[in-house]
């Protein structure tokens, strides 16, 4: 059961990596009306995934 919720862990990571890099490249919308703001929140949201993947990794590790 614990592998289930540690690959459910990784799989937010990557969901999150992915949304900013889609938020940076692919979205254009007017709630952020400055170009800058999209790439900043792009880069939260990338910089979080790859937070929540390390994470977990270490946890993963302390608990084996």
């Amino acid at each position: 059961m614990n592998n289930i919720f540690r690959y459910f862990a990784y799989l937010m990571g990557t969901l999150f990596i992915f949304l900013g890099v889609s938020v940076m490249i692919l979205i254009k919308t007017n709630v952020f009306q400055n170009n800058g703001l999209n790439i900043l929140y792009g880069i939260l949201l990338s910089a979080y995934g790859f937070y929540r993947i390390i994470i977990t990794r270490i946890k993963a590790k302390y608990y084996e």
